[in-house]
């Protein structure tokens, strides 16, 4: 996406720093001297030269810097909902015994969809079920579980690197708890397992949106499905939408994984 803002983010800007506030705004993120634009303009077209400049180049990751800014400031409201930082925490569990769950290589593709700036990442890897618990301290906006699974149980893993089942309500249970003892409640959740619709419903009491997938779930397509979806969330104002984009996207551009599109379970709108 470029770097030029949207009209209605022009005209939030135009509202929520006018012409003559703006400058101190703009030098809070590093836009340069060189290219700011003249504050006898009026607020409207003082912003509108921004996103010209924002387009060009002026400031690299600009568009999100700035809204960045603005949501910080405004953090209540949605017309900045787009440089909102999303907190993510992976969790990620791949028993001996079982074929290999390459959560490393999704928490590399979700770090890598970082460095665009939308998000702050953490992980657990070889997940027991007691990790669960890192939530309480992570306090993400986003739960990533990726773990074999067969629809009413996840797989964890013992201290032995063996396989821990625990069922999908159990799970539900925890984070029921540390929502209603601990005041967190996920924005998003994504199960990134085998067979995980049928596991969906059971969470939708503790995430505002849950993205499941029918069927199978080849890893490869798992770990490129995560870098689109994540990468997605920096232009993008919902898990859900960001999700059902990305595997689109994997339906045109990608032969061996576009049955990702078919087998997409979303729900709620949350995140």
């Amino acid at each position: 996406m470029s770097d030029e803002l949207t009209e209605a983010e022009i005209d939030a800007f135009a509202r929520a720093y006018p012409s003559v506030r703006a400058e101190k705004f703009l030098w809070g993120v590093g836009f340069p001297d060189r290219t700011m634009p003249s504050t006898v303009l009026n607020s409207g077209d003082f912003w509108s030269e921004v996103s010209r400049a924002l387009a060009n180049g002026a400031l690299p990751g600009g568009r999100r810097r700035i809204l960045a800014a603005a949501h910080r400031a405004f953090p209540a409201g949605e017309a900045f909902a787009a440089g909102r930082v999303r907190r993510v925490l992976l969790i990620g569990a791949s028993p001996d015994e079982d074929d290999a769950v390459r959560a490393d290589r999704e928490l590399r593709e979700i770090r890598a969809a970082a460095r665009l700036g939308h998000l702050d990442v953490s992980a657990v890897l070889a997940a027991q079920a007691s990790d669960l618990r890192e939530i309480l301290r992570a306090r993400p906006d986003v739960l990533h579980l990726s773990t074999h699974g067969d629809g009413s149980l996840l797989y964890f893993e013992s201290s032995f690197g063996d396989r821990q089942a625990v069922p999908v309500t159990e799970v539900a249970a925890t984070l029921a708890r540390y929502r209603d003892a601990d005041g967190v409640r996920l924005g998003g959740l994504v199960l990134a397992s085998c067979e995980s619709e049928a596991a969906a419903e059971a969470f939708l009491d503790v995430a505002d949106s849950v993205v499941a997938h029918r069927g199978p779930l080849d890893d490869a397509c798992a770990v490129l499905f995560t870098r689109r979806l994540y990468e997605g969330l920096r232009d993008v104002p919902s898990l859900v939408r960001a999700a059902r984009d990305a595997a689109d996207d994997m339906a045109r551009e990608d032969e061996e994984c576009g049955g990702i599109a078919g087998n997409l379970m979303t729900f709620g709108e949350g995140c």
